[in-house]
């Protein structure tokens, strides 16, 4: 089949063309080039049985196009149905909607490492633009009461450089046809499915799913790549899945320190705006969620480098922070300093220790540009510096704080009652990130002049020599992906115990592998490479 027929349930005219080369596509069906309609393209379906499913849900959508207000450039919000394509004799086929040329995935959005091999921007501002702009689609989509149910970050495309956004496979969605009657969707990922919606069909989820689903990714955008159901667990702990995490609440990054689970230490969310973290408190340990319309007014703020709302690191001209007060997030993570709540190794003669947490605070970002010794977090060691600490608790306890606005209202029971439509007092432009630099104001700390006459080999960095493995195995325990062979070098993200691996190599000299992670139920993390310490791994022959 190389023609095909195009048309419109209001049109009584069909214009013929032809398909152009495959490029994408899945079980349901596959996606081609239209060569007559540059920046189109036509999905057709492969069987009998899922055109007649998807027939009537694309007429529907054609009824009940969703108001967006597309950049100039062009880059479409959604990819939405926009005419259907059918056979010489008038049977359905598929339908065409807009092509996201150039564009890439979401997912390479949240590492750095991801950042860095895609050449995408690094600057936290890109990020929060981006924040935005799901928000505003997703909004858009919510005001005409339908719903995304699978919204994943492989599944928005993204503007490199502009960091526009396209939520593509609209077909998959739960569409509210005119009259009351929905078409649901049918199919979702169990990493970001609300805690209420687990044991559930997708097509028995709605708004609030969507909500979870944002929050999640927007999470993951601002804190490292982390997920908000991703932590460390006590030892011996059997529940290691992030879908079984959800379900359980195993929320570790609110503002009050949960009693099973804390934060991993790459995290920076202890140096987020107090409204921020009231956002996500609600999002992640409540039913009632954040909208999308009340996500795009608080992101906002945070695009426009002219508020102030986050500023750089006059430290490090990529770093960024939020208030003076909290600190550098980015600098304290560099410099070995855990933002997340700590567990105390404490003997005791009884069977069960309560175990106890620690908070330590972000250094500030550090005028001098000098780096912040360690020794000077030890203050907090000292019995009167710890009843100082709860006395200015309680006293921000009990006094009203007015430093941030971001207090979310609470709906009633009515409110909640009832599905929740958004409708925006307008209809925004995606924002375009022009005005994000890499550079600091203030001048960053400058390197040390090198010594006449001595070779200072201190911060040379020592080729790291491989020995080629192709092996497969286990981690024994909780283990960290790093990013070069060392304690002392970042963490990519922490392993659960069980994890399997494939060992590419052996670093010469030293207890160290790297390897590769396959394919498991976290679908995000496949084929992400680092080196994890030798005696943390178990080979299989």
């Amino acid at each position: 089949m190389n023609t095909v027929y195009l048309t419109h349930p209001k049109a009584n005219k069909r214009n013929k063309t032809s398909l152009g080369k495959r490029f994408a596509g899945g079980g349901a069906g596959d996606i081609h080039k239209l060569p007559t309609m540059p920046g189109q393209c036509v999905k057709i379906y492969k069987t009998e049985k899922d055109r007649a499913q998807y027939k009537p849900k694309l007429n529907a959508m054609l009824s009940s196009v969703p108001k967006f207000k597309s950049p100039s450039e062009g880059f479409p919000q959604v990819t939405w149905p926009t005419l259907l394509a059918e056979d010489n004799s008038g049977n359905f086929l598929g339908y065409v909607m807009p092509e996201a040329a150039g564009s890439k995935s979401l997912e390479n959005m949240l590492q750095r490492r991801m950042r860095k091999h895609r050449k995408l921007p690094e600057h936290l501002g890109f990020r929060f633009t981006l924040a935005y702009n799901l928000s505003l689609s997703v909004a858009a989509l919510h005001a005409m009461g339908h719903h995304i149910i699978d919204l994943k970050p492989v599944n928005c495309r993204i503007h490199p450089q502009k960091m526009f956004v396209t939520l593509v496979d609209s077909d998959g969605f739960s569409i509210e046809e005119k009259g009351n009657k929905r078409y649901p969707a049918s199919q979702f990922t169990d990493e970001y499915i609300c805690p209420e919606g687990s044991g559930k069909l997708p097509e028995e989820l709605g708004v609030e799913q969507d909500l979870f689903a944002l929050a999640v990714i927007i999470f993951r955008l601002l804190n490292n790549g982390l997920h908000p159901f991703q932590g460390s667990m006590p030892k011996g702990s059997q529940v290691t899945q992030i879908p079984e995490m959800i379900k359980k609440g195993y929320y570790g990054y609110g503002q009050t320190v949960h009693s099973t689970i804390l934060p991993a230490p790459q995290s920076i969310h202890d140096s987020f705006p107090n409204e921020l973290r009231k956002m996500f408190d609600q999002s992640f340990m409540e039913e009632d969620r954040p909208s999308a319309q009340k996500w795009c007014s608080t992101l906002r703020k945070y695009t426009d480098p002219k508020s102030k709302k986050i500023l750089t690191c006059p430290v490090n001209s990529e770093h960024v922070y939020f208030s003076k007060s909290k600190g550098c997030g980015f600098c304290a993570v560099e410099a070995g300093v855990s933002l997340a709540p700590t567990r105390s190794r404490k003997k005791s003669t009884k069977k069960h220790a309560t175990t106890k947490t620690t908070r330590v605070k972000p250094p500030p970002p550090n005028q001098s540009g000098k780096v912040i010794p360690l020794s000077s977090l030890t203050w907090f060691q000292s019995k009167t510096a710890l009843w100082l600490v709860i006395a200015s608790c309680l006293a921000l306890f009990l006094w009203p704080v007015h430093e941030d606005t971001g207090n979310v209202a609470t709906k009633t029971s009515k409110e909640t009652a009832t599905p929740r439509k958004e409708t925006p007092e307008k209809i925004e432009k995606p924002l375009g990130n022009y005005e994000f630099k890499t550079t600091a104001k203030t001048k960053p700390l400058k390197k040390e002049a090198p010594r006449k006459k001595i070779k200072d080999t201190s911060n040379t960095e020592i080729p790291i020599k491989i020995t080629k493995l192709n092996g497969s195995g286990f981690t024994l325990k909780i283990a960290n992906l790093r990013t070069k062979p060392g304690t002392a070098s970042p963490v990519l993200i922490t392993l659960p115990k069980g994890s399997e691996i494939r060992i590419i190599g052996k670093v010469n000299g030293k207890p160290w592998l790297l390897v590769t992670l396959k394919t498991t139920k976290n679908n995000n993390l496949a084929g992400l490479d680092g080196f994890v310490h030798s005696s943390l791994i178990a080979k299989l022959k």
